[in-house]
């Protein structure tokens, strides 16, 4: 084709020149738009993933679960528990020694004097037995009249009794004041022996005339042996 052919530059109709403001324009809302279809298939391809996870049954707590149990935690330390405290609580040994109550008479002062001081006398009848093997020395014997203690006297005393061996021992205690008056008003009393208390009751008896200086008459004591 010849120039001659070719149209001249001046049949072609100029489309006026777009002023600078307008073209700068044009070309943000151009780059808008492909940011916005950026964003809008980014959206897309996320959904899509999780609809995927969804009908293909994945699940992260499944797995994570699954990890941290094939994955023990080495750096922990499991200490033994301390041993549990125990208390041992050591009991005296009971005495082999059995006594029995077979009777209590007061018997009041008959002197003036004696009756002034609320004097009497109290005799006790038991019967002691040792069920042990071994010899056992019974020591002093204690009444009790309620909250006042009276302790026998040296002469006052069941002994010693050898193993099987059983006494009938009468003790005699000598009291005054408000002991007499607590038990001539009860009529009861408890006796201790061997670290055991027996109750016992109490019958009134004649009156006797006491000794000026007696604490604890003499024990009377009859022995038998138990087969």
């Amino acid at each position: 084709m010849t120039d001659a052919a070719l149209p001249a530059r001046d049949a072609y109709p100029r489309r006026p020149a777009m002023p600078t403001r307008e073209r700068t324009r044009f070309l943000l809302r151009g780059l808008a738009k492909v940011a916005a279809a950026i964003v809008v298939a980014g959206v897309a391809g996320v959904g899509l993933g999780v609809g995927i996870a969804e009908l293909t049954g994945d699940d992260d707590s499944a797995t994570s679960y699954e990890t941290s149990k094939q994955t023990p935690d080495r750096g922990s330390i499991t200490l033994p528990a301390p041993p549990a405290a125990t208390t041992t609580v050591t009991r005296a040994s009971p005495t082999p020694v059995r006594a029995q109550v077979l009777g209590a008479a007061l018997h009041p002062a008959a002197t003036p004097s004696g009756k002034q001081r609320q004097r009497a006398r109290l005799i006790v009848r038991l019967r002691a037995q040792n069920r042990g093997t071994q010899p056992v020395s019974v020591a002093h014997l204690v009444l009790l009249v309620g909250d006042a203690r009276v302790l026998s006297g040296p002469r006052s005393q069941i002994g010693e009794l050898a193993a099987a061996e059983a006494k009938a021992v009468t003790v005699r205690f000598e009291l005054a004041g408000a002991v007499t008056a607590k038990i001539t008003a009860d009529r009861r009393a408890r006796i201790i022996v061997a670290g055991r208390s027996r109750p016992m009751r109490v019958r009134i008896g004649a009156p006797v005339r006491l000794r000026q200086t007696t604490t604890a008459s003499r024990t009377t004591t009859q022995t038998t042996t138990v087969p």
